[in-house]
């Protein structure tokens, strides 16, 4: 709202009912309102700041909170100021930007201050000209930095003025430069001479180096991508900490008798192989940390040297290889950080890994095998094929890796015979949010679909129920005998039957489905309860749900700390159970009268289980329903 000084609310700019205002929910979206229009005139006293009708108020009141403070601003001529950008551009060139506040997209003002109201600042640059830019300085609160923006998020301070070096890739120096350091300060004073160090992208350093000269190679070659050390002796060994931290680098080649990595050496760039000597044996805290492309590491040193869990935490090892020694693996593979690594191989000919991508996916993997990794162009129908071609070879397609399917743009996805190995949610039940199906070729020897659902085979377990599946019934196949973590995340199924086989179901099966709303059935087919993880549904799936068991099961099922949870677990009427025939010579009803002509003992039961009555009288008077009578070795369904 618009509020004047005395607190009159002078204009409400924008309404949303049921608003969640946890933090990171209402108000933690409240970017979303930074172009609204004002229309009452605003003085200079005028504010911005939500306000609330809470539990059906007819008083509005102000939001507050420690996050929504920060919206509490000055709405002078319909701009909030909060931070002040000035641009400036290095080098031999005059490539244009544009800058603008995320949020007033019409708004441009090229070589002008870019007023922030701590929303992410974009400086994009025109799309008919290839270009690149790096960060010279200063240093902010959160920079990223790609090939064609450079992107401020949340700006504290009132001013910064940003220096960046730019070039077209035309300008790039991309042939190899070597350098031989032949006496102390050589190095820095080739590099200093050197008018074109600010382009060059890929050099190669022999001779003995300090600190001082990897900080020269971090600092002011702001383009440089590669580097070769191989023949190179840093002074005490071990690369220095922070020695290329956030460089962007591509590929390094370290000193053949390096000692270690120092803390946060490596951390942040763009390798995607390293070869690490066998003299190395210590790493540094994050000295790989968050390297996203690292897939490939080659180990020459037999040792498992133990790390810290954040040395590799954020590489792509989960889909990535590990070269290790001849008759190490094992070693390798116990080991509760290098063991992570989606493949362990001993020897081997590392020139045999891949890591590319077509149009479509993302690759990697050892000949002749990849795994998809990531999709690059997601589309309606995901259709995998069964082979691609990278870097001249063929391989086959034989995995899905982690989280890889995570678009809401997918509606089905269809998967070959070739593929036999599923990463951990694959195609996530969060991400896909518009699947309706996943088919699996009826020849894959691990994985089936049915109705498309999808099931491993191997396993028989239920591993993903399509969240924008349409229809509202599902009977779960005989044989199957487990339900995955999160296998179903479905907005429409209000009733679902599990087969007699099923003997588990996993975390968070259910527990995002719509089978938490009202009037939702479930029906379980299994004679013995299935053993039920503490979070498979959710509290108003137990509260509204019905639950129907087997007759002969019902007393076992109340009795199960987890079945026993539902509030209404109900015998299931089609369990094996007869309707009482006119001919049944003991068995009539006169009335609300029941009628047994047997001194048998009978046992009988309402429809929920309970128990109504047990002994061995000729006539018992019932309510009106329906009854489930246990007796003279059979069991009969009546109405009264």
């Amino acid at each position: 709202a618009l509020i004047s000084e005395d607190g009159e609310i002078k204009e409400l700019i924008h309404e949303e009912k049921n608003l969640n205002l946890s933090p990171n929910f209402g108000f933690g979206q409240w970017h979303r309102f930074c172009n609204m229009t004002v229309n009452s005139d605003i003085t200079d006293t005028d504010i911005i700041r939500f306000i609330t009708l809470e539990n059906n108020d007819e008083t509005w009141l102000p939001v507050t909170s420690a996050v929504c403070q920060s919206t509490y601003c000055k709405a002078k001529n319909n701009v909030v100021v909060k931070a002040r950008i000035t641009v400036n551009i290095l080098g031999r060139n005059d490539i244009p930007y544009e800058g603008y506040c995320e949020g007033t997209y019409n708004e441009y003002r090229q070589y002008e201050p870019i007023y922030s109201s701590m929303y992410n600042i974009d400086i994009i640059w025109p799309v008919d000209k290839t270009h690149r830019f790096v960060k010279v300085g200063p240093n902010f609160d959160q920079v990223q930095i790609d090939r064609d923006r450079i992107l401020f998020q949340s700006i504290s301070k009132p001013e910064y003025t940003v220096t960046l070096m730019a070039c077209s890739d035309d300008e790039l120096i991309m042939e190899q430069h070597h350098f031989v350091v032949e006496t102390p300060g050589s190095f820095s004073q080739q590099l200093n001479d050197n008018e074109d160090r600010f382009y060059i992208n890929n050099i190669s350093v022999a001779g003995q180096i300090d600190d001082t000269y990897i900080a020269f190679m971090r600092d002011e070659m702001p383009m440089l991508e590669h580097i070769d050390l191989s023949e190179a002796e840093i002074a005490g060994g071990y690369l220095p900490d922070s020695a290329f931290e956030e460089k962007g680098l591509k590929t390094i080649i370290l000193p053949k008798n390096l000692k270690g990595l120092g803390v946060n050496s490596l951390r942040k760039n763009k390798i995607s192989q390293l070869d690490i000597p066998e003299s190395v044996n210590y790493y540094g805290v994050n000295a790989l940390n968050y390297c996203e492309d690292l897939t490939l590491i080659v180990l020459h040193n037999p040792t498992v040297i133990p790390v810290s869990w954040c040395v590799l935490e954020g590489t792509n090892r989960d889909n990535g290889v590990l070269f290790v020694p001849d008759g190490t693996r094992d070693a390798f593979a116990s080991n509760n950080q290098w063991g992570k690594f989606g493949l362990i191989v001993e020897g081997g000919n590392p020139d045999d890994w891949v890591s590319g991508s077509d149009d479509t996916y993302s690759y990697s993997g050892i000949y002749p095998d990849v795994t998809i990794t990531k999709v690059i162009n997601p589309t309606r129908v995901m259709t995998i094929r069964e082979t691609v071609v990278l870097n001249g070879r063929e391989f086959n397609i034989t995995g899905i890796g982690k989280r890889v399917f995570a678009s809401s743009m997918i509606d089905e996805i269809h998967i070959p015979k070739t593929i036999t190995k599923l990463g951990e949610y694959a195609i996530s039940p969060s991400g896909c949010t518009s699947l309706t199906k996943i088919e699996v070729d009826g020849e894959n020897p691990i994985f089936f679909s049915d109705g498309g659902v999808l099931y491993d085979r191997s396993t028989s377990t239920l591993l993903t129920y399509p969240r924008y599946k349409p229809e509202k019934e599902y009977n779960i196949p005989e044989g199957i005998t487990a339900i995955g973590g999160w296998a179903c995340y479905n907005e429409y199924i209000s009733s679902i039957t599990f087969p007699s086989t099923l003997e588990y179901l996993g975390a968070c099966a259910f527990c995002y489905s719509n089978l938490q709303n009202i009037n939702t059935v479930i029906i379980s087919k299994a004679e013995n309860p299935p053993i039920i993880d503490a979070d498979a549904f959710d509290s108003n799936t137990y509260i509204s749900s019905k639950v129907y068991v087997p007759y002969n099961s019902i007393e076992t099922y109340k009795a199960d700390t987890g079945w026993g949870s539902f509030f209404n677990l109900l015998i299931d009427e089609e369990s094996g159970i007869e309707n009482v025939k006119t001919d049944e010579e003991w068995i009539t009803i006169s009335g609300s009268t029941l009628i047994l002509n047997t001194n048998d003992p009978v046992d009988i039961y309402g429809v929920d289980g309970m128990l109504f009555y047990k002994g061995s009288d000729s006539m018992i008077k019932l309510p009106n329903g329906f009854y489930i009578i246990r007796g003279r070795g059979m069991v009969k369904k009546i109405k009264i």
